[in-house]
């Protein structure tokens, strides 16, 4: 798994450098269901997920494509962010919000798309994590 900022010219960086953990105290806008991928939006932000996502809360998990995951998902609008960590080990993204739901996204490619996670917002560089 690979990490780049997409500027004029792409450039591999590590993960620290990501400018993901800036959603962490806004709030989850909308999630935009786009044929096989998902987009969430926080403010001006948009993380684009290739892979299928998966929401811990409390007890339950619910991933993406089972009975009732888009319904759970929904329930995140609205929500703030409170945390957004980096498992080097699991190779993940974890998302954590204000009720203690977490969104567990893999950063290992999976699918027909060769990135597993892009990461938009008007201040910076478009991020990308791909093989």
């Amino acid at each position: 798994m690979t990490f780049y900022l997409s500027t004029s010219n792409i450039e591999s960086a590590p993960q620290s450098g990501s400018n993901i953990p800036r959603i962490v105290g806004e709030q989850l806008s909308s999630i935009t269901f786009i044929m096989d991928y998902l987009q969430f939006q926080f403010e001006d932000k948009v993380l684009t997920v290739y892979n299928s996502p998966t929401l811990l809360h409390g007890e339950s998990a619910t991933k993406m494509g089972e009975l009732g995951w888009r319904d759970a998902f929904c329930g995140l609008i609205a929500k703030i962010v409170s945390s957004v960590d980096f498992d080097d080990t699991e190779e993940t993204l974890m998302i954590g919000f204000a009720d203690r739901s977490r969104l567990v996204i893999s950063l290992i490619p999976e699918g027909p798309f060769p990135e597993s996670v892009n990461f938009n917002w008007r201040e910076g560089p478009m991020e990308v994590w791909s093989t």
